[in-house]
């Protein structure tokens, strides 16, 4: 086995003990909220009118709350996802470790 596969088995297996849901919910709220927030920075830097007082407005806005919506729904799918592809290789990765265990005997 490739030590970046072992080193996977390892990280995956940290981060499924913190449990399902809260690697989904710590991953919406974080990215969630940061993914808009860059995306209206940027916006504002392509129109020039890019400062902290302004961003702080514009989240406040109810306007950027419907996008902020929008995103926590999209990286909510996202985690879910990135949870059930990486369990999957996870148990693939296990199932070689453990293959190559018995024939290493």
């Amino acid at each position: 086995m490739l030590p970046r596969e072992e080193k996977y088995i390892y990280d995956w297996e940290t981060k499924r003990g913190k449990g399902k849901w809260s690697y989904i919910l710590i991953t919406t709220l974080l990215w969630g909220t940061l993914l808009p927030i860059i995306v209206l920075a940027f916006r504002l830097a392509i129109k020039g009118t890019l400062s902290p007082g302004f961003i702080l407005d514009k989240v406040f806005h109810e306007t950027f709350l419907i996008t902020w919506i929008k995103y926590m729904a999209g990286t909510l799918v996202y985690a879910y996802l990135m949870w059930t592809l990486s369990l999957k290789k996870y148990r693939e990765l296990k199932r070689k470790q453990m293959t190559e265990l018995k024939i290493g005997r």
